[in-house]
């Protein structure tokens, strides 16, 4: 009888000790200072392909409340980028995105970006918002087919501010872009990597989504561009 207790509280305790070396290697790590989790979800080989659908929700870039960038995702385009006392810094043009298909028609309406389509029966800008303020999106997009306002699909940025923003890189960042003008990514945590990169593309290159968090730069997302 006392054998069995003994064999039964050996085989309690075993699967103990398994319970939690198996929680110690899924459960959540703690990370320390600015380091960021670089856990993603890649394909074989650890390459990945951008999905594009991705869309932070819209930020103006006007006010000088937002200028700090603290905490978020925000569309931008990188003017350049230097290695300063071991950390990367990001000098970055902040741009507005809109988080639905109809406050980026407004938007390029309100802009001029996107006329009036007078083969429509539209006659004039108000009468353009008003009409695409009362559609649904499959209204919408059916209705922008039948202009030149979007022939690349329905995205628009605004830049009205030429202010430009520095920004620190976390430690243990992760940053995505298009390898060799092709739809397979490389990805990259390394500093000097990156740094060469933008350096290399110059202040001309494509838009970056880049993600802050407790104002420093933990991961940045270059699309892929058909």
């Amino acid at each position: 009888m006392n054998n069995k207790k003994i064999i039964i509280s050996i085989s309690v305790l075993i699967v103990l000790i398994l319970a939690i070396i198996l929680f110690n290697k899924t459960g959540p790590q703690v990370l320390q200072n600015d380091e960021v989790s670089t856990a993603t979800t890649s394909t074989a080989g650890g390459k990945m392909v951008v999905d594009n659908t991705i869309k932070p929700a819209t930020i103006v870039n006007e006010p000088s409340t937002n200028y700090e960038y603290q905490n978020g995702v925000f569309w931008g385009i990188i003017k350049k980028s230097a290695i300063a006392n071991g950390k990367l810094i990001l000098t970055i043009d902040f741009i507005q995105s809109f988080a639905t298909q109809k406050e980026t028609i407004l938007a390029a309406i309100q802009d001029d970006v996107c006329k009036f389509p007078s083969n429509q029966g539209i006659k004039t800008k108000q009468e353009f918002i008003n009409k695409v303020m009362s559609l649904n999106d499959t209204e919408l997009s059916a209705l922008i087919s039948k202009t030149n306002c979007f022939p690349n699909g329905i995205v628009y940025y605004r830049n009205a501010s030429a202010k430009l923003i520095s920004k620190d890189v976390a430690s243990n960042f992760i940053a995505y872009y298009p390898k060799n003008g092709t739809v397979e990514t490389t990805n990259t945590g390394n500093m000097e990597t990156l740094n060469t990169y933008v350096n290399l593309v110059g202040p001309s290159n494509p838009k970056w989504q880049i993600t802050i968090k407790d104002g420093k730069v933990v991961s940045l997302n270059q699309p892929y561009i058909k």
